[in-house]
C-alpha cells in the first residue's frame, strides 16, 4: 500500500513538471506603442523585415509573406509552420494593433497568447522596431492581404518541451534607442542579436539569453 502511494505520488510529480516545462501559452498584456506611420522609413522597415521574417515567413511560389513549412527544422521537433504575416484579417495579422505587433516580437508572446520563441527580439531598438511595422502595414505587394493558409505547427512532445524551456521576454516601456554606427563593437553586436546571428551560432540554443547575450 506504501508502495503504490509512493509511486502515485512520483507519477504525479513528474507528470506535474513534464507539464509545466511544456507550457506554451502566456497572458500577454496590453501595452501602449505609437508607430507614426507618415514618418517612417518604410524601404528601411522592408529591408529589416526581409533579413529578420522573410527568412522564415517568405514564400517562392506566392511571392509574398504566406508562411511556409519551416522544412529545416528537425523533424522530431514536429512540424514547425512559419505563418502568413501579410494584412489578411484572420489569415494573416490584419487584425493585429501595432501594440500587439511590437509586443510580439519583442516579448515573442502573439495576441492569442501563443508563446512563439523565433520571433523575439527584445533589444531591438523602437526606430527598427516602428519601420517594421510601418512596412507591414504598407501598399507593398509582400505583405497585401492574402487568405493563403500555409499549415498549422504542431509540435512534436520533444518539440513541446524545447519550446517549453522558452520563456516569454518582458515588455520594456522605455525607449530602446540603436546604437551609433560609428561605435562598431556596439553596433556589430547590435547586429548579431537582431539579424538572428546569435539565435543559430550560440553555444546552447536551450539557453539563449537574448537580453544579456553569452558568449558564442
Amino acid at each position: 500500500m506504501k508502495k503504490s502511494i509512493l509511486y502515485l505520488i512520483c507519477f504525479m510529480s513528474i507528470t506535474a513538471i513534464v507539464v509545466s516545462a511544456c507550457k506554451m501559452t502566456y497572458k500577454p498584456e496590453q501595452v501602449q506603442y505609437a508607430v507614426h506611420h507618415d514618418r517612417a522609413d518604410i524601404q528601411e522597415g522592408k529591408r529589416l523585415t526581409m533579413m529578420m521574417c522573410g527568412v522564415c515567413h517568405y514564400d517562392n511560389e506566392t511571392k509574398q509573406l504566406t508562411g511556409v513549412q519551416m522544412v529545416d527544422v528537425p523533424d522530431v521537433l514536429g512540424t514547425i509552420i512559419a505563418s502568413n504575416i501579410t494584412q489578411h484579417p484572420t489569415a494573416g495579422i490584419g487584425n493585429y494593433t501595432d501594440a500587439e505587433l511590437a509586443y510580439v516580437v519583442r516579448t515573442g508572446v502573439a495576441r492569442d497568447g501563443r508563446l512563439i520563441p523565433f520571433m523575439q527580439k527584445p533589444n531591438i531598438a523602437d526606430e527598427d522596431l516602428r519601420n517594421i511595422i510601418a512596412f507591414l502595414r504598407s501598399d507593398d505587394p509582400l505583405v497585401q492581404p492574402s487568405e493563403i493558409n500555409p499549415g498549422n505547427t504542431k509540435y512534436s512532445t520533444v518539440g513541446k518541451m524545447a519550446i517549453g524551456s522558452s520563456k516569454p521576454y518582458s515588455w520594456t516601456n522605455g525607449e530602446i534607442k540603436k546604437p551609433n554606427p560609428s561605435d562598431k563593437l556596439a553596433f556589430g553586436k547590435y547586429m548579431v542579436d537582431n539579424l538572428a546571428c546569435y539565435d543559430c551560432h550560440s553555444k546552447s540554443f536551450a539557453k539563449l539569453n537574448k537580453v544579456n547575450m553569452s558568449p558564442l
